[in-house]
């Protein structure tokens, strides 16, 4: 080949790369489609490269900034609009027109406002065009940093800047009204920019339903920033709609864990919905920033009160009498810490004298002193706040509900309530009549029902009959029961509830079973009662088929209930087919949610060896990599194979990734596991009481207990911690503690019970028959056949069963025993002593 062929190869290769390559402006159209396909970070990916190699690109910069404003990334968003301020000339004027727009409103929603001031000596350049100066100045109004010169009035005293004046004018405290010109002007004028002001005029004065509409416009037409979530959130909050208040607060807080606003939200519906943990941790973020909002004392010394924690409780409040208006309900409160902290008299006195009125507002603060009282004894007091309860005036079937709630917080003590404030006359309303029924049944108040049953017959005749039929259920006559309620119009979770258990008692099951599937319907069933007919047909091995054959019909509307299909299979044993059914659910799903997890880990556990079940939870992270719950549920795992070493070390990675409590929870008893006392006592006095106080807290607290010998102390923690949760360490430390003691009877009796609730627990089944084998030689015997059988070559059982085999005058038994025990460990001696007892 000579050169001129070679240069010839050459410039067609040029040629050709040069047709193939893409255009900047091909580029960017590309861009474009995946944004308007709402790939934003596709169109993310793109935008960079492209702003990377060509700075003065605008139109890609502003796309750019649009789609950092639809991820959420106000910062970069930012960033971009000042990038663009940068690079102007005469041929971009509109384009820097909307970059200006946008970084005054960003400066002003991000209370930059120094950026705002500063715009005119910062980009001297764009003051040149007089509608950039009149915008400037127009945020500049809102900041009382405004010029307003009598001369220019067509720039300066405008329709928009009038209203912009008023709205100077509020937040100055000079209570100034927005006429209908004002807002008029502030809606259309500058294409709405200055819509969130107005949304925050009508914030500031109660206009709730207003500021939901200007700030939802603002998100749907402009960009979704965390100003306005968080507004939103406060007049969802005013209007008591706390679950958008919440989820609102939730965006916020995804973006900014640390927004005092947004944590007060947060806690104070968290406490309003009885949420008290989480509840906790918000209000305490938001108290760093408001140490003296009065609101926050009372939420945070409520839940210290209600967790007994007296002291902390005492400490958010004291004062109170000083700090709080009369009537306010943190004196009240103040008053039962008194009572626990010992200062009784004087506590309850100030309860008493405390001029808190008897009204719905106050229904669990009533329920809160009611429950002081019966824990120090002072049951007149408390039956005199349960009638308080009782007698409260309710004007709304809401908050009669909710009376009725805070009375069933008491059905567990033996104190009679008095229950004449049950009208005689039948309530218009029949959910109120049939909650009124609900609550006497809880309370066991046959007489109460068969009463109203008679004088409701005239004027609510189904209710009538209804109670009657409950109080025949409460009596044992189930037969007038079941003629009562099949008959019955009544529709009622308690009705299905009451027929079922009659027919369960009178040993007909498989009418139980046809009952509930002549109840659910297959146009819109009911999901409690499709679990019950589940529930009812596995515990008597009837066929489950109509059971799927609803889920299927559900289905066919929603993939979610393959997930319930894949729980119910699973719980019948057939694990293949439960895996089936996930695969389905994880074809269909577009997003995974965390109920898959957990029940493909349930099956993998169940079917599986521990690589493939250490896949499944590997797969979890990897795609919930920004939640804790799929790693605690490894660690957890890791730790059931026996390897406490392993699983603190997964903690102390999880821990660089999350600020977790239940993780530092899991390093604690990690380090105590792998006998790091001394660091897990230091690393526990860092976690929140709150996390100290669940189940697994309350057991390592009690760890601490047993090694400072303190074991009055440990059995306390331990007894509260089983009964939240029982399981086999919180048992074998129950049985030391007791044991240590001296409670010896105690201490097998609780075991025995604690095996008979969970038989396959060996670790304390050894424990309880070395135990017995004083007490009791024949029960300790079957205890040891049992563990021999569990744990086959297991020689110390061998050891002891062969002992109580000897002294039972069963010395074959024993012999063939202590001969297998000694194959597997020849030298012990305790073995050989053993072997010598039944030879001599």
């Amino acid at each position: 080949m000579n050169k001129k062929q070679i240069v010839l190869l050459g410039i067609t290769g040029l040629l050709s790369l040069g047709c193939t390559q893409e255009s900047e402006q091909e580029k960017f159209l590309q861009a474009e489609k995946h944004f308007e396909a709402s790939a934003y970070e596709e169109s993310i990916i793109q935008l960079k490269n492209l702003v990377q190699q060509n700075g003065a690109f605008l139109d890609a910069r502003l796309l750019l900034a649009e789609a950092y404003l639809k991820t959420g990334q106000i910062l970069n968003a930012k960033r971009e609009y000042t990038r663009i301020l940068e690079n102007t000339n005469d041929k971009n004027a509109n384009k820097v027109y909307v970059a200006v727009e946008n970084f005054l409103l960003l400066s002003f929603l991000n209370q930059e406002f120094e950026d705002i001031e500063s715009f005119a000596t910062t980009f001297p350049e764009l003051q040149n065009d007089p509608r950039i100066s009149k915008l400037n100045n127009r945020f500049l109004i809102l900041l009382g940093s405004s010029k307003r010169e009598s001369t220019g009035s067509n720039v300066y005293f405008d329709a928009l800047n009038q209203a912009l004046s008023v709205l100077e004018n509020n937040a100055l405290n000079r209570r100034v009204r927005l006429s209908q010109d004002d807002i008029s002007a502030l809606t259309t004028e500058n294409g709405g920019l200055f819509l969130p002001m107005l949304g925050h005029y009508y914030l500031a004065n109660g206009k709730n339903t207003e500021c939901i509409n200007a700030f939802e416009k603002v998100n749907d037409e402009f960009f979704t920033h965390p100003y306005s979530t968080l507004r939103l959130a406060q007049c969802h909050y005013n209007i008591k709609e706390y679950d958008k208040a919440l989820s609102y607060s939730d965006e916020v807080l995804a973006q900014f864990p640390s927004q005092p606003l947004a944590n007060r939200l947060k806690g104070t519906v968290n406490f309003l919905n009885g949420s008290y943990v989480e509840a906790e941790s918000h209000l305490l973020k938001a108290a760093d920033f408001y140490p003296n909002d009065n609101a926050i004392k009372t939420y945070l010394g409520t839940l210290y009160l209600q967790q007994g924690y007296y002291e902390k409780a005492f400490q958010q409040l004291k004062g109170a009498n000083s700090v709080f208006p009369v009537g306010h309900p943190a004196r009240k409160i103040l008053a039962i810490t008194e009572i626990q902290l010992g200062n009784y008299e004087k506590g309850i006195e100030a309860f008493k004298s405390s001029s808190t009125k008897s009204d719905q507002a106050n229904l669990s603060l009533f329920a809160i002193a009611a429950k002081a009282a019966q824990a120090e004894g002072d049951i007149d007091t408390r039956n005199d706040l349960i009638q308080s309860i009782a007698s409260i005036e309710t004007t709304s079937l809401s908050s009669e509900l909710q009376k009725f709630s805070q009375l069933n917080k008491f059905k567990a003590t033996e104190e009679e309530i008095n229950f004449d404030f049950i009208p005689l006359k039948a309530p218009e309303n029949d959910a109120l009549a049939q909650v009124m029924i609900g609550t006497l049944y809880q309370y066991n108040q046959i007489e109460k029902l068969q009463q109203i049953a008679k004088t409701w017959q005239s004027k609510n005749q189904e209710a009538a009959v209804f109670a009657k039929s409950v109080a025949s259920y409460l009596q044992g006559d189930y037969g007038a029961a079941l003629k009562n309620l099949q008959t019955s119009k009544v529709v009622n979770p308690l009705k299905h509830t009451l027929i079922v258990e009659s027919f369960l008692a009178t040993q007909n099951a498989e009418k139980a079973s046809k009952y509930l599937e002549e109840s659910i319907a297959f146009e819109k069933p009911d999901i409690l009662l499709l679990n019950q007919l589940f529930i009812v047909n596995i515990e008597n091995n009837f066929n489950q088929k109509f059971v799927y054959k609803v889920l299927d019909s559900l289905i066919e509307k929603s993939f979610e209930f393959e997930l319930l299909k894949a729980k119910f299979l699973l719980l019948e044993g057939k694990n293949n087919e439960s895996l089936s059914s996930l695969s389905r659910y994880k074809k269909s799903a577009q997003r995974i949610s965390s109920a898959y997890w957990k029940l493909l880990l349930k099956n993998k556990m169940m079917t599986s060896e521990p690589e493939d079940v250490m896949k499944s939870l590997d797969d979890w992270i990897k795609n919930t990599p920004d939640t804790p719950d799929a790693y605690i549920a490894k660690i957890n795992y890791v730790e059931t194979q026996g390897n406490a070493k392993k699983a603190l070390e997964a903690t102390n990675l999880a821990l660089k990734k999350f600020e977790d409590p239940r993780l530092k929870l899991l390093q604690v008893n990690f380090l105590l596991m792998t006998n790091s006392t001394d660091l897990a006592k230091q690393k526990f006095a860092q976690i929140p009481k709150s996390t100290q106080n669940s189940p697994l807290g309350r057991g390592i607290s009690a760890s601490f207990a047993l090694a400072d010998k303190d074991f009055p102390l440990a059995e306390e923690r331990l007894a509260a911690a089983y009964e939240q949760a029982p399981n086999p360490r919180a048992a074998s430390m129950m049985f030391s503690a007791l044991m240590n003691q001296r409670k010896t009877g105690e201490a097998i009796s609780f075991l025995e019970r604690h095996i008979s609730y969970l038989p396959s627990d060996i670790m304390n089944m050894r424990l309880l028959a070395d135990a017995l084998i004083e007490r009791d030689m024949l029960k300790a015997r079957s205890y040891y056949i049992f563990l021999l059988e569990a744990t086959q070559n297991n020689h110390a059982v061998m050891n002891n069963l062969a002992w109580i085999e000897n002294k039972l005058g069963n010395k074959q038994n024993a012999l063939t025993l202590i001969e297998k025990a000694l194959e597997l460990k020849p030298n012990e001696p305790n073995y050989k002593d053993t072997r010598n007892s039944i030879t001599n």
